[in-house]
């Protein structure tokens, strides 16, 4: 399915006048995780779930993290409320980003490989210390998230 589905988005592309087409973030087990081309604004993100849309604009599932105790990120900062988002491996650690209606906040974490890997295009912002009530409450939120 997936194969089709990307063999889909390579067609609209070529379609467009776009013919140089490049994979971002590698392939696992052969299935091609996303499809952009460098000639243009477009970007397909996580197929099979293929939207359109601005090169540095990403669509994606938005949810909410604690800890309990003091936790150090995978960029090695402790975490801070209003500045700490895990992202998909597809952004360098420290980069900024915009998420819709939240405002400015730094990939300082990662996303757990499970979570990537079954949900694309997940961002999990930091709520704070011992926030659990907080988080649950946050669920699972879609969002653009611009790349700054």
């Amino acid at each position: 399915m997936r194969y089709i589905l990307a063999l889909v988005a390579i067609v609209c592309l070529i379609a467009t006048g776009i013919t140089k087409l490049s994979v971002i973030n590698g392939t696992r087990g052969g299935e091609v995780d996303s499809i952009s081309s460098p000639q243009s604004d477009i970007k397909f993100c996580s197929l099979p779930y293929i939207t359109c849309t601005d090169k540095n604009q990403i669509y994606g599932t938005i949810t909410a993290y604690t800890c309990d105790t003091d936790c150090i990120t995978a960029s090695g900062l402790p975490p801070l409320e209003g500045r700490t988002v895990a992202c998909p491996r597809s952004l360098k650690l420290r980069t900024a980003i915009d998420i819709q209606n939240i405002g400015r906040r730094y990939c300082e974490d990662r996303t757990a490989r499970w979570v990537e890997k079954k949900y694309p295009n997940t961002y999990d912002i930091f709520v704070g210390y011992r926030m659990g009530e907080e988080a649950k409450n946050w669920g699972v939120q879609k969002g653009k998230i611009t790349v700054l």
